[in-house]
């Protein structure tokens, strides 16, 4: 009994390992992505101050760029932080269920 919780709690503790190593993995590319994404806002604002014909185009989509961007952080850090509620509610069942 005592092996097969083991392994299972080890299985567990694998995947919630290779889930978090994932989730950093996905937010370090969207930090690698951060000044691009500041580049291309900064180049549309240019536009925009230069008075350029489609300036109310771009003032929109620059702000649907910068709002859809963050949505994509804040979903990064719910999924990681969900990931470290999971592996402390494994390591709590596992405690519970050794004894």
């Amino acid at each position: 009994m005592w092996y097969s919780l083991y392994r299972d709690f080890t299985l567990c503790g694998c995947f919630e390992f290779v889930s978090c190593i994932l989730s950093q993995s996905l937010r370090t590319e969207i930090d690698n992505h951060e000044p691009r994404i500041h580049l291309v806002c900064n180049n549309g604002q240019k536009l925009i101050d230069e008075g350029h014909e489609a300036a109310s185009e771009f003032t929109r989509l620059i702000e649907d760029l910068l709002a859809k961007w963050q949505q994509l952080k804040d979903a990064v850090e719910n999924r990681r932080n969900k990931l470290l509620q999971s592996e402390k509610a494994q390591q709590v069942s596992f405690c519970y269920a050794a004894y």
